[in-house]
């Protein structure tokens, strides 16, 4: 199945990173992987006499780290060859490369909004931020998003604030629509999740929240 060299190495990374299973590599090159890591564990684990030692330790999970992040990057390449837009931007962002990990799952639509959300709630970066926003406002291609989309966000980001008022407008407006039972659960879920965060809980939040139950 894998008759170049090269195609067998990205191979190898996709089952590393569990986007290829162990039995669709060669039965020998198997064999060759769960040595190496083997061999990786024990040059890592320990230092003389059985003990960890610090700098080492530290030394080697920098290397690994580094290496992670270099295979990572080499996984996102290959999908983004194949079009495969949403994996790669799942691999750019193990990598560090949020910017162009945010394009491209925007760039997939609809289905990888969560994963957009991880992304920029990771980055803390203000430029992606308002690059998401205008997506979920229907900026970028006129299709306002579900509004739930941006609460999530907001929530990603550690607005506590912010998710509060969006999750009320939420509620808001499913009360005017008649659906009670929504908006009640809208407003119960945010000051659960508020409270599961040891966050303080909005006065204004709690008092709607009140006043439907």
């Amino acid at each position: 199945l894998f008759r170049s060299r090269g195609k067998l190495m990205c191979a190898n990374l996709l089952v590393r990173f569990g986007a290829l299973p162990t039995h669709a590599l060669p039965r020998e090159t198997r064999a060759r992987a769960k040595k190496g890591r083997k061999m990786g564990t024990r040059q890592c684990k320990r230092g003389a006499g059985g003990c960890w030692r610090s700098s080492e330790t530290r030394i080697c999970l920098e290397r690994k780290r580094d290496s992670s992040a270099d295979e990572a990057r080499a996984v996102a390449h290959y999908y983004e060859t194949k079009q495969e837009l949403g994996k790669a931007g799942r691999f750019y962002s193990i990598c560090g490369q949020y910017t162009r990990a945010l394009k491209f799952f925007l760039q997939y639509g609809e289905s990888e909004i969560d994963n957009a959300i991880a992304v920029v709630g990771t980055a803390r970066d203000d430029m992606l931020t308002h690059m998401l926003i205008d997506f979920l406002m229907g900026e970028t291609d006129g299709v306002p998003k579900d509004p739930n989309y941006i609460y999530r966000l907001y929530m990603a980001l550690g607005n506590f604030v912010q998710a509060s008022k969006t999750a009320m407008i939420i509620a808001r407006q499913e009360q005017n629509l008649g659906h009670y039972d929504a908006a009640h659960s809208i407003l119960q879920e945010s000051i659960q999740q508020l409270e599961s965060r040891r966050v303080k809980i909005p006065q204004t939040l709690r008092q709607s929240f009140v006043l439907l139950h």
